[in-house]
């Protein structure tokens, strides 16, 4: 079943894994001591998650209150996590992102939920960081629990986890999207900076669970969530080891190369300043554009060789998911 990525051709990668290993150790081992009552759960996802620790990596975390939990006492529990965080050197999750509140469990698995276009992202982004990345520092039977609740979320909705697969393409598509457009830029953060993110570190992590669920699709419908409940707990660059590296292991070297990379440019921070420090005016070349385009030929290769590992399974993966890849998987179900 398990397939470990091989990383002596990948010594960033694997210093970077060792790091957010032992910070994990050390995060969780603070978070014990917090005596959490109003979250039922806390779990590490983005860089943190992946267990591949960057320079300034920020604390992007899923917490999970306690049905009945008073908002007051959430509020202060989450504070004592993000200073946990920070005294740990992670930088503090975004302002306006995803990962500042709370999310409660009835709201993840609210069954009116499948299909809304009008769920609010933050919750429709929690859900899927619980698939995607995601991995516990307080309450890990909890959290494990959660997610395999939320993967039967979408098994019982439609055959053949459809519409699991179908959010994700959603969520790839409309971040791709909001991120192109997004223009502003910090201190700290740039359009540059997250369009090589983007064509990374974010491209493996929607792959990963890309290939799991092409994978899974080679099972009947009362083993596929089974299949993958029990691979999720692999970081997306293990899944594709699973998947790729077992069916095409030269193709999964040569995307670990070019990940291998382009993960150890963006750790560089001399190079991530390169990339924040941009012109406003993206027609214009500059720094910033200068270095993505020291990136741009292998974030290109990992597009194109990624695509062509999934292509080339079309005998071997069910129909239905080629079909939910460009349309829908099964119609009328």
């Amino acid at each position: 079943m398990e397939r470990r990525v091989d990383y002596r051709t990948a010594p960033c990668l694997a210093a970077a894994r060792a790091a957010a290993t032992a910070l994990l150790d050390t995060l969780a081992a603070r978070c014990a001591t917090l005596e959490l009552e109003a979250l039922e759960t806390v779990a590490a996802a983005g860089s943190l998650g992946r267990l591949e620790i960057a320079t300034r990596s920020d604390f992007d975390a899923v917490f999970v209150a306690r049905a009945g939990a008073a908002p007051a006492r959430v509020e202060r529990e989450i504070a004592a996590v993000l200073d946990a965080a920070a005294a740990c050197g992670l930088v503090p999750p975004k302002p306006d992102g995803i990962f500042r509140d709370a999310v409660s469990r009835a709201a993840l698995l609210e069954p009116g939920a499948r299909g809304r276009l009008d769920e609010p992202p933050a919750l429709f982004g929690k859900r899927m960081q619980c698939l995607l990345d995601a991995r516990p520092l307080y309450g890990a039977a909890a959290f494990r629990e959660l997610r395999g609740a939320v993967l039967q979320w979408y098994a019982d909705g439609r055959p053949g986890l459809a519409d699991l697969q179908n959010d994700l393409k959603r969520y790839l598509h409309s971040y791709a999207a909001w991120q192109q457009h997004k223009r502003s830029r910090s201190d700290d953060d740039s359009w540059a900076l997250r369009q090589a993110k983007l064509g990374t570190v974010r491209l493996l992590t929607f792959a990963g669970l890309l290939v799991l669920l092409g994978a899974a699709s080679c099972q009947a419908d009362a083993e596929r969530t089974r299949w993958l409940a029990s691979r999720l707990d692999a970081t997306p660059l293990e899944r594709l080891a699973l998947v790729m590296g077992g069916r095409d292991p030269h193709a999964f070297q040569r995307v670990l190369a070019d990940y291998e990379f382009c993960f150890a440019r963006l750790s560089d921070a001399a190079f991530r300043q390169r990339l924040i420090d941009h012109d406003d005016d993206m027609s214009q070349a500059g720094a910033a554009t200068a270095a993505l385009g020291e990136i741009a030929p292998a974030a290109e290769r990992l597009l194109h060789e990624l695509t062509a590992f999934v292509l080339a399974q079309r005998e071997r993966w069910d129909a239905g998911f080629f079909s939910g890849l460009v349309f829908w998987g099964r119609p009328y179900s």
